[in-house]
């Protein structure tokens, strides 16, 4: 089993993380701050980290690139409460293995180290299943992030093509293919 370090600025959140991985049968090490977690990574080796992104001082994302330049064997997967495109995409440049979207719930929690946990043999997971997890969980992230830029534009595709930083054409194709994929889709896109 993993030995994990769980990293929130939320007491309840770190213990119920704690009890949950306990539980499962891994050592969990736990911290209220970025600062703390990296005096704990100087004395103790950890297979994965879980860092909350919203942090007093040091965030998640800064800890994570911290992590992945010191210590590249240590997989980090990144929580947050408020999950974006822009979000993912730092993650992703932080150098994080996974994340995860709070509230967290035992499933997607446990999945997540599962994946990250070096000790567990390859194939264990079911690979092409959690790929295609992977892919789904992106589309409706990328689906949420252009429908919320579409809101913010008030319904110009124009001025949101913008926003997203592509091209009309390329919005379009995306929209038409968020429309065939949502056959009951009432979101009110043109």
């Amino acid at each position: 089993m993993a030995k994990v370090l769980a990293t929130d600025d939320d007491e309840d959140v770190l213990q119920t993380i704690k009890e949950a991985l306990q539980f499962r049968g891994h050592s969990v090490l736990v911290a209220a701050s970025a600062p703390e977690a990296l005096a704990l990574l100087a004395n103790e080796e950890v297979d994965i980290v879980l860092a909350d992104i919203a942090m007093p001082g040091m965030d998640g994302l800064e800890l994570c690139g911290h992590i992945t330049k010191n210590r590249p064997n240590v997989r980090v997967i990144i929580i947050t409460g408020k999950p974006n495109l822009d979000v993912a995409i730092a993650s992703i440049r932080a150098g994080a293995y996974d994340f995860l979207v709070k509230p967290l719930t035992a499933d997607p929690l446990f999945a997540a180290i599962d994946r990250a946990d070096p000790r567990r043999p390859p194939g264990s997971t079911g690979a092409a299943t959690e790929a295609r997890d992977a892919v789904q969980s992106l589309r409706e992230l990328e689906r949420r992030h252009i429908m919320e830029t579409l809101r913010k534009a008030e319904g110009n595709k124009t001025v949101a093509a913008r926003m997203l930083g592509i091209d009309r054409t390329t919005l379009y194709r995306k929209l038409s293919e968020i429309e065939t994929t949502e056959p009951d889709n009432d979101a009110g896109v043109e």
